[in-house]
């Protein structure tokens, strides 16, 4: 699958026109090759708007931004409500748990996005601690619906660690009983540069699926 990672910063006063234009992108349901798209504000940072979207491949999605991307677009007259836009493309390498992704987009209401610029030379050795101490960590922990890891298509070392989740009583659950010990048994420092995470919480409305 291909991952796409878009942040948006937005006014305040342009929040309305933004949340009303994201709504329309609800025509992405019969492009070829789509499958879901979800997305809402960062908790910690609310002037940002986060997307979250998978594509069947790179090639389904190139197609789409050739093809159908700039009539949804202008469209939705969402040109003129952000004030800054940043995308990235990713290549999906390791499911964080057996969870079918389509059950987990259909029960998610919190999403949390973990951008990892890893070493040089050190991208082996992230995964399988990703494989082998976090992802096992992760699956254990209530309210944990799945996730996905996957790497910057444009970038040998940036991966991103998305993980879907019920609510924020399960991720609050995390960060204060399992991240800090898997934090530390991972020994996260020794292979990362750089740690941004965007903890989102989702607007239904924003949300489209394939199925």
């Amino acid at each position: 699958m291909l991952v796409k990672w878009l942040v948006c910063g937005v006014e305040e006063k342009d929040k309305p026109r933004f949340d009303e234009a994201q709504r329309s992108w609800n025509t992405l349901k019969g492009i070829p090759g789509f499958l879901a798209q979800i997305g809402g504000w960062n908790i910690k940072s609310p002037y940002e708007a986060c997307i979250w979207a998978l594509w069947e491949d790179e090639q389904s999605y190139n197609d789409f931004m050739q093809v159908h991307h700039d009539s949804i677009f202008y469209a939705s007259n969402q040109k003129d409500t952000y004030s800054s836009i940043r995308v990235n493309l990713y290549k999906d390498i390791l499911q964080i748990s057996n969870s079918d992704v389509k059950n987990c987009i259909n029960n998610t209401t919190v999403l949390r996005v973990a951008s990892c610029d890893i070493q040089e030379r050190k991208e082996s050795q992230f995964l399988n601690i990703q494989r082998d101490d976090w992802n096992p960590g992760m699956k254990n922990c209530p309210g944990m619906l799945g996730g996905i890891v996957s790497k910057n298509i444009n970038s040998i070392n940036n991966f991103l660690v998305t993980s879907l989740w019920n609510d924020l009583k399960s991720h609050q659950y995390y960060i204060e009983y399992l991240f800090q010990k898997l934090r530390a048994q991972s020994k996260l420092d020794d292979y990362t540069t750089s740690l941004d995470v965007q903890l989102v919480h989702l607007i239904d409305e924003w949300k489209v699926t394939s199925w």
